[in-house]
């Protein structure tokens, strides 16, 4: 990936890192909610969702 990018002048690292930036977003959006928040905790097994 390393060659790739340095023959795109560092465009494939800025479009990873803009992908990623935007993965992470929504995923804080959806911990925002409190019912996905629950879901999130449940299945992690960081305890009981909230009734």
């Amino acid at each position: 990936m390393a060659a790739l990018n340095d023959r795109s002048g560092g465009k494939l690292e800025e479009l990873r890192l803009a992908v990623l930036k935007a993965h992470l977003d929504r995923f804080q959006q959806l911990l925002d909610e409190p019912s996905y928040r629950d879901l999130y905790a449940f299945c992690a097994g960081d305890g009981e969702a909230a009734a």
